[in-house]
């Protein structure tokens, strides 16, 4: 199904039920939970984990602030690592020298829909038990590998804020399995 198909469905964002059809069926997940924002959305999901406070997520330095915010927000602590060059995302050598023992979450951000270096990424993250989510608010209906970004961690948040490349006016929505 397209993307696409967000334009063309009457009232669509005046529908939740068919709204959350849509994206189970465009990212093939079985659960979708609708926020006002994305930035409620990660914060809730991250306040919802029942980490200490203190334990640490790793996110890009070159990152919106409402993804350090969010952390912050949650009693979490945010550490920066920097990016690769070539893809303004996450640099998985950056992330292995900056995981500690206070490690829980690093939040894998798909810059300008550009995908991140997931396959690496998520080894990383599997190898210290790392939960994973991707922030694909700039990259909604990228792919890799021919599955679409924000399926291949924990959870998928995405942003319909009128900045994104599809918008709904606000809102956020987390996808997962």
């Amino acid at each position: 199904m397209s993307l696409l198909r967000l334009f063309v469905i009457p009232d669509l964002t005046r529908n939740k039920e068919k709204f959350i059809s849509l994206i189970q069926t465009i990212f093939n997940t079985r659960t979708v939970y609708l926020y006002n924002s994305a930035r409620s959305a990660l914060y809730a999901h991250l306040k919802s984990l029942n980490y200490s406070d203190g334990s640490e997520v790793i996110v890009t330095g070159f990152t919106c602030d409402v993804v350090a915010n969010s952390v912050i927000q949650a009693g979490l602590t945010p550490v920066y690592v920097d990016i690769n060059e070539d893809n303004f995302c996450m640099s998985p050598d950056s992330v292995r020298t900056n995981i500690s023992s206070k490690t829980r979450v690093i939040i894998i951000q798909h810059s300008f829909g550009i995908p991140a270096d997931i396959d690496e990424l998520i080894e990383i993250a599997n190898k210290h038990n790392l939960y994973i989510i991707e922030d694909a608010a700039c990259a909604l209906g990228s792919e890799f590998d021919g599955q679409k970004v924000g399926t291949f961690g924990d959870i998928g948040c995405f942003s319909f804020h009128p900045r994104k490349s599809i918008t709904t006016g606000e809102g956020g929505v987390i996808v997962t399995n």
